[in-house]
């Protein structure tokens, strides 16, 4: 009887509870799913609010070729239907596409672009767009997760599938007039991204901390030096503002250093931070160490003068612009041999042997109209200074007494010579004849950057400086 009056009065006392419940959410207001339809409504309103619609900057997770931070013009209507136009194509930046929206309920409320848009395309499977991976696309988002408020004039989001970055900034009159009608989306990066050529090694200085910005259509590498002297890279989708500005769809954070846009002050574009303005100049080549050799950044550097020394520019100088220009004269004065063949380009490459004693250095050259690139090895040696010198030549011998002929002789004065340290070596025919004996020339050489004097011209300059003579250097394109 006790045990039925005890049951009795602890579901009076529950009731009790869920009554008082009820009552205090009656107090309180709405329950938690009217006050989640009432976020959405207000969502909606702001979404629909923007009476010039809103610039909508998608991340993708793909750091690859075609990875990177794409831009939309969207107009929400309160019928769920959106207008956009992107800055994919001339295609997608000058005609209009319809599809409709929704925002829901989900582990957050979620702007959901429900049917396909341009958006769509980032992530198409198929792929839509050319770099990207074929069954992922450019690993983004048409889901968006919303949060907190969406009043200003720009809020921040992310993705609800790969956590891409999302940036919403409200159009103004001005942004949509060019987007609808001069295809602005189309030419903005470009536009903007033409204020960077002249720089070849963009960098600032941040209280003495440097950072080397690489800025590109979609993504932006910014590299600097870290506590380890070791060198780090920061890879972030970033896009051009119409005004010039560069944003970082992710902020570049380093220690207390942070930043996420680097502003065009009409002149030049600088960095705001700890309260002052640091400018973005030209260091004129890395202001890191050039990482090159066996297993480092760098193992191989291409000389070729129609790519250093085009469009005006000079990369490649005297006294080494004379000597590639003898050896040019060389290869088409052979003796006895009608064919000419002038140099197109040459190519010194590091192995990847970890033994010290098996590392070599690899002389590759190509001829203008011959298929056939003949090598030289020779031992690649490191001295205490960390100069690096080369020994033991071994030309080519045996192949097409023409290819002999013409690529040994008509090098051998110069080219072989040039990089031979100490010994001696021939060219010599199928038939055993000596065409030619290689004399060392002693040369040891410190490798480090070059500058890179050619517009438009955005790849690394390296050089080979004679130990003997420093202003006396071979530049060529780094590579691996």
């Amino acid at each position: 009887m006790k045990r039925k009056y005890f049951y009795f009065l602890l579901a009076g006392t529950l009731l009790s509870l869920l009554s008082c419940a009820e009552e205090e959410k009656y107090l309180l207001g709405e329950g938690p799913d009217e006050r989640l339809q009432a976020q959405l409504t207000g969502y909606q309103e702001a979404l629909c609010g923007a009476p010039c619609g809103w610039l909508v900057s998608a991340g993708t997770q793909d750091r690859g070729v075609a990875g990177g931070a794409y831009r939309f013009w969207v107009k929400f209507t309160p019928d769920n239907r959106v207008v956009m136009y992107g800055d994919i194509d001339m295609t997608t930046a000058t005609t209009a596409k319809e599809s409709s929206y929704r925002l829901k309920a989900m582990q957050y409320p979620t702007l959901m672009f429900d049917t396909y848009n341009y958006i769509h395309m980032l992530a198409d499977a198929t792929p839509a767009l050319a770099g990207a991976t074929r069954g992922s696309g450019l690993t983004s988002d048409f889901d968006v997760n919303l949060s907190g408020s969406l009043q200003g004039n720009e809020f921040t989001a992310t993705g609800r599938l790969h956590d891409c970055p999302f940036i919403f900034t409200k159009a103004t009159p001005e942004d949509t007039v060019a987007i609808t009608g001069s295809a602005a989306l189309a030419t903005i990066k470009t536009d903007v991204i033409a204020k960077w050529t002249p720089l070849k090694y963009p960098t600032v200085n941040i209280d003495g901390f440097k950072i080397q910005l690489s800025i590109g259509n979609r993504l932006s590498a910014l590299t600097y030096q870290d506590r380890n002297n070791t060198i780090q890279a920061q890879i972030i989708p970033s896009y051009a503002e119409f005004n010039s500005d560069i944003r970082l769809m992710e902020p570049f954070q380093y220690g207390d250093i942070q930043f996420d846009r680097i502003a065009w002050n009409g002149s030049q574009h600088q960095i705001h931070i700890n309260g002052k303005d640091c400018a973005v100049y030209d260091n004129g080549e890395p202001f890191y160490a050039l990482e090159f050799g066996v297993g480092k950044a760098y193992s191989k550097i291409t000389v070729d003068k129609s790519i250093l020394n085009t469009g005006g520019g000079n990369s490649m100088v005297d006294p080494f612009l004379t000597f590639y220009n003898t050896i040019d004269a060389g290869l088409l004065a052979t003796p006895n041999y009608s064919n000419r063949f002038p140099l197109e380009y040459f190519t010194v490459k590091f192995n990847e042997a970890t033994d010290v004693s098996g590392r070599k250095m690899v002389l590759s050259v190509k001829c203008k109209d011959v298929a056939y690139i003949p090598t030289y090895t020779y031992k690649l040696n490191e001295d205490a200074e960390g100069n690096v010198y080369f020994t033991d030549l071994t030309p080519i011998e045996g192949a097409s007494n023409l290819y002999v002929v013409i690529f040994g002789r008509g090098m051998v004065n110069n080219l072989l010579s040039y990089f031979l340290y100490s010994g001696t070596s021939s060219i010599i025919l199928d038939s055993g004849t000596v065409v030619a004996t290689i004399q060392p020339s002693g040369n040891k050489f410190k490798i480090d950057w070059a500058p890179n004097n050619t517009p438009g011209l955005s790849e690394a300059i390296g050089g080979f400086y004679l130990v003997s003579d420093p202003s006396n250097y071979m530049p060529g394109i780094l590579g691996n």
